[in-house]
């Protein structure tokens, strides 16, 4: 199976690569820590689209070009073959293989500091939302708590490439084997498991923890927002959120370990793609699916022929698609890219900046939050995160509440809170969008102690995105449709 980022802006393609920039002398390398990158929104239209705006200098210069065009894309063609960013300076894509304390490695995606500032200007004409990034810590802007290193500087942090899979140890793992991406847990008990890369479990001042608030916001959401200069990131990387469709069996297939098969008709054997996990209802395990044949062993007939343990696939079995498995990405060549331009879009797993399915694919718990009754409580001690009950209305310290509510109606986001004291936790206040206006992705909100939930999963269509937020799942909250990812502070 190849590697492509034909479905990404513009047409590119691995032979046509996104954008690539070569910046080689001391003075273009000043001018890249000195200048601001940043996007822009109106605040009063419905559009998702922004503008890419920069500054140096305390120069501003507005650019009308969207996406992968206009004024921070250079010529795509390539030096050495290898698809490169305007923004690889900035956003800095590295894949690093770490070594636990048992000898274990995992896989993670290094971000290297950078700095954010946010702000609403009103220019006379318009008002605008400014999503701002710095190499260089100016007036004005913050130091994202995944790069402090707690004695007033900064270093770098470590996300999971790959959504977690709790290895045979009980240790959250970001490992790319082969293995389908574990769930059915509570976020305590992912916790406990990330916390056994360096411990038992029980030591809270593990370096390692799971995806939290300023992760999500901080090193994922506003980095794409500024690259892709739009808030409906779904138009740029649809993700893995269409698989909405399951199958009956309609005649017996064969049970062969590594290559069992499964008789359906060709219109449901047409949804399913090569290469997604699949639910077999016979054995209650997922399955890899090798190969799709239409028209065999009879016309109108089609056999999809799964890996894994040998299972009787037998007339009137249901086959339900599920997550990838990890590992999927293991020879890709771009940093950002869809598995393959071939499976429909919506169908198929995709890579940003080495972090694979930063959303859809399945939900992930989002760690240091706790909401009761649309009211979200904050934690920025990742020793200090639980799951423990609220108590009329409130969470004990150092949980702290944020100043405003959030939206108590499910629906399209449209404008998301915010606390000066906690700039990372913006969260929807207002759900009256669309699915292709404003955020364009969904929330879900329920009354009581909740727990949070972040992207979206395989069936949630448009639903889903890195602003795709739910707290309709209690705190004990553990089905299959939810996972985790492990981050680690170096």
């Amino acid at each position: 199976m190849g590697f492509n980022v034909t479905q990404l802006v513009n047409g590119n393609s691995k032979d046509n690569p996104l954008y690539i920039v070569d910046v080689g002398n001391g003075e273009a390398n000043f001018i890249e820590r000195y200048t601001e990158y940043g996007v822009r929104f109106n605040v009063t239209a419905s559009s998702s689209t922004g503008e890419r705006v920069k500054k140096f200098n305390g120069v501003l210069t507005v650019d009308g070009g969207t996406n992968a065009t206009g004024l921070f894309s250079e010529p795509a063609t390539s030096i050495d073959g290898v698809g490169r960013s305007s923004f690889d300076h900035l956003f800095t894509p590295k894949l690093v293989a770490e070594t636990n304390a048992f000898g274990d490695v995992n896989n993670f995606v290094q971000r290297d500091p950078y700095f954010l500032k946010q702000e609403i200007i009103n220019d006379g004409t318009s008002t605008w939302l400014y999503y701002w990034a710095c190499l260089t810590k100016l007036d004005g802007y913050r130091t994202p708590i995944p790069f402090q290193d707690g004695n007033g500087g900064v270093q770098p942090f470590l996300i999971g490439q790959e959504e977690g899979v709790v290895d045979a140890n009980g240790r959250l793992r970001s490992i790319s084997d082969g293995s389908f991406p574990s769930h059915t847990r509570t976020r305590g008990a992912f916790r406990t498991s990330a916390r056994k890369n360096d411990g038992d479990g029980t030591n809270t001042n593990s370096k390692y923890q799971l995806r939290d608030a300023p992760i999500t916001t901080d090193l994922i959401n506003i980095p794409l927002m500024i690259e892709y200069a739009t808030k409906n990131l779904q138009s740029i990387f649809r993700g893995h959120v269409d698989s909405t469709y399951d199958a009956n069996t309609v005649a017996d297939g064969a049970s062969v370990a590594g290559a069992s098969t499964a008789i359906v008709n060709n219109t449901d054997g047409a949804n399913f793609v090569v290469g997604q996990g699949v639910y077999v209802s016979t054995d209650g395990k997922l399955h890899e699916l090798l190969s799709i044949e239409a028209d065999i062993p009879v016309a109108g007939q089609t056999t999809l022929t799964f890996g894994g343990d040998a299972v009787a696939i037998l007339t009137g079995a249901n086959l339900d698609p599920r997550q990838f498995k990890t590992g999927m990405f293991k020879t890709a060549k771009y940093h950002s890219c869809y598995y393959n331009s071939e499976i429909a879009n919506g169908k198929q797993p995709f890579m940003w900046r080495y972090l694979i399915n930063p959303y859809g694919d399945m939900w992930e718990f989002e760690d240091g939050r706790k909401i009761v009754n649309n009211q979200d409580w904050i934690c920025t001690d990742p020793t200090q995160y639980n799951d423990d009950a609220s108590s009329g209305g409130e969470y004990a310290s150092p949980f702290v509440k944020l100043n405003y509510t959030n939206s108590n109606t499910n629906g399209y986001v449209k404008e998301l809170g915010f606390d000066a004291r906690y700039p990372f936790a913006q969260f929807p206040i207002d759900t009256n969008g669309g699915s292709n206006t404003y955020y364009a992705d969904y929330y879900y909100q329920t009354l009581g102690d909740r727990t949070a939930l972040v992207g979206g999963v395989w069936g949630s269509t448009s639903v889903a995105g890195p602003c795709c937020w739910s707290r309709h799942v209690s705190r004990a909250g553990a089905v299959g449709s939810i996972g985790a990812r492990l981050s680690k502070r170096p």
